[in-house]
């Protein structure tokens, strides 16, 4: 329980800083005609993204009911660096929360969002204990677990010295995504995180952001990624 409510903290301490900046461009449709909600087994962004531009979200890497937000390594960082704004609003605003939780909300009112929004833990414990194992790793059950409770997890958002070549991530767990013919929105407790748009062609895959960035799919996964 005390780790759900760790990364329920999280969650509403970040939401505001992946997609939501100031001075972001919104280049995708506003259409939200025919909007229909899909379930994370339907996201249809399975597999890594990737861009070669200079920008501090280098990929995002779909996997079933996760989404991955990599990072560059510390020394890929320069001045030409591009949407630093993305990296410093993750890590300037971590340890504070907001939105949903403010100094100025009541514990009773605390209580009462928790009740309403986050997911009945004992139900999820004892499903996912009748799936454990013998051979399965503590971090494979965590995985499971986290894959079910809606969280932000900035965990690996620091390079572990025992990790420098390992790119660092954000973890996005069990999203709600909504469909607007090509335009996907991914939110977490109703507030919106990542927008993209999709295209296929005979290139390939590729997701627009809201900063204009392209990411195109390709058959590598980060390193970094369990």
């Amino acid at each position: 329980m005390k780790n759900a409510v760790i990364k329920w903290l999280s969650l509403l301490s970040v939401l505001t800083m992946i997609g939501y900046s100031n001075d972001m461009t919104v280049v995708l449709a506003q259409d939200d005609d025919q909007v229909t909600e899909s379930n994370q087994q339907e996201f249809p962004y399975n597999g890594y993204y990737a861009t070669e531009e200079n920008r501090y979200i280098r990929g995002f890497y779909f996997d079933e009911h996760t989404i991955y937000i990599i990072f560059p390594l510390e020394n890929e960082i320069n001045t030409d660096t591009k949407n630093f704004d993305r990296w410093e609003k993750l890590y300037n605003h971590a340890n504070y929360v907001s939105l949903n939780i403010n100094p100025f909300v009541s514990s009773e009112e605390v209580e009462k969002w928790r009740e309403e929004n986050l997911p009945n833990l004992a139900e999820i414990y004892t499903e996912v204990a009748k799936q454990i194992t013998p051979d399965m790793t503590r971090q494979q059950v965590d995985a499971m677990i986290d894959a079910q409770i809606p969280s932000v997890d900035t965990t690996n958002a620091i390079i572990n010295t025992d990790r420098m070549w390992w790119n660092p991530y954000v973890k996005l767990n069990a999203p709600t995504i909504f469909r607007s013919q090509n335009l996907w929105r991914v939110e977490i407790y109703d507030n919106l995180l990542l927008r993209f748009e999709y295209e296929e062609s005979t290139d390939g895959e590729t997701i627009t952001d809201d900063y204009g960035v392209t990411y195109t799919k390709t058959n590598e996964k980060p390193e970094s990624i369990p």
